[in-house]
């Protein structure tokens, strides 16, 4: 009996249109800092990078408790604070620094989260930084659900506690095991079945059975974002750990990005089906044509909409641009093939 196969541990940060994959947590908070020279932070020693770690947390947050309690900008806040009848720690609490550990509220408790607040009114986060308080000092860690703990004494951490605090997502993923790849290809061609032709659903399982589990996932991928399918958001976890798994961490990025927005707005679909009253071949031969938007929809360059022609079959087109205030879009249609089943049990015309 072999050895048991040890678990390759992938790390997973995405902050606004950027999603970085990495073998350690250093390699994210690199690219993070500065992507175009992250050997800066990598090469630097332990102190320097714990110091680069807690100046961040202090720029960016420090600058959001500030703002916050400004009472020009955010009144709305103090607002909260007269109505729930404040202590003067609490006041204190929201208004000081963030270098500056809070002490002294009632109970040790920040109480004006959403459950406490009154109806209407935003909850008020409270954020402080985990190395002025136990273990590392004898002050009480301050306890409630708007409580932000930013911690910079461990890489792990640090990018724990700056997601939780809303700055991006992170998030530890097991690399793939080979199984678990054969069981992602037969969940994508089980999804893709319903809704391609099946010469090209073969495709994947053809590339699978030769081994090349990676042609497979990529292509389905591909096709996605091509407009072609929509794969089921119930296999995105299973995606970004593949794409997570893969050597090419930057491309397997730009992967899982532009395949969520490309399956997201086909799944939306902007609330159904348009009708477009012209014969299928003759969109196939001219593969761009304008078409008017239905009342309300809004849509924006790039985005995917599912039409069914005069026939009621359903195909793909991409918004190129809009037209006269918004209200025609010049399409380009997408999916070569066809589709054979609409992504909506109601295909009825908007």
């Amino acid at each position: 009996m072999g050895a048991p196969r040890k678990t390759r541990l992938k790390y997973v940060y995405t902050l606004d249109d950027k999603t970085i994959c990495a073998n350690t947590a250093a390699e994210i908070i690199a690219n993070r800092l500065n992507s175009d020279n992250p050997d800066e932070y990598l090469e630097a020693d332990e102190d320097t990078q714990a110091a680069t770690r807690r100046k961040v947390i202090v720029q960016h947050f420090g600058l959001i408790k500030s703002f916050l309690a400004n009472e020009d900008q955010h009144p709305e806040f103090f607002e909260t604070l007269d109505m729930m009848d404040a202590a003067e720690s609490e006041v204190t609490a929201f208004c000081q620094t963030i270098k500056e550990p809070v002490i002294g509220l009632p109970d040790n408790t920040w109480r004006f989260d959403k459950s406490h607040v009154p109806d209407g009114r935003d909850p008020i986060p409270l954020y402080i930084i985990a190395s002025d308080y136990e273990p590392f000092t004898e002050v009480p860690l301050p306890r409630g659900d708007e409580v932000y703990v930013l911690d910079w004494t461990d890489e792990v951490a640090f990018l724990e506690s700056i997601s939780n605090a809303g700055l991006g997502e992170f998030a530890v993923v097991n690399a793939m095991s080979r199984t678990e790849m054969w069981e992602l290809i037969d969940a994508l061609v089980a999804a893709a079945k319903g809704q391609m032709p099946p010469e090209i659903v073969a495709e994947y399982d053809s590339s699978a059975n030769y081994g090349e589990w990676g042609i497979a996932i990529d292509s389905a991928i591909e096709d996605a974002l091509d407009g072609l399918w929509t794969i089921p958001a119930d296999l995105w976890p299973a995606i970004i750990r593949w794409t997570a798994s893969g050597p090419y961490h930057e491309l397997s990025s730009e992967f899982v990005h532009r395949v969520k927005q490309a399956s997201q707005a086909a799944a939306e679909a902007r609330d159904g089906y348009l009708t477009l009253a012209v014969d299928r071949d003759r969109i196939r031969a001219v593969n761009e044509f304008v078409c008017p938007l239905a009342e309300g929809m809004t849509l924006d360059a790039g985005d995917i909409v599912w039409f069914t022609d005069v026939d009621g079959r359903p195909f793909a087109a991409r918004v190129i641009y809009l037209l006269y205030g918004e209200k025609e879009a010049l399409f380009e249609r997408v999916n070569k093939y066809g589709r054979p089943k609409p992504p909506s049990a109601d295909p009825s015309p908007r």
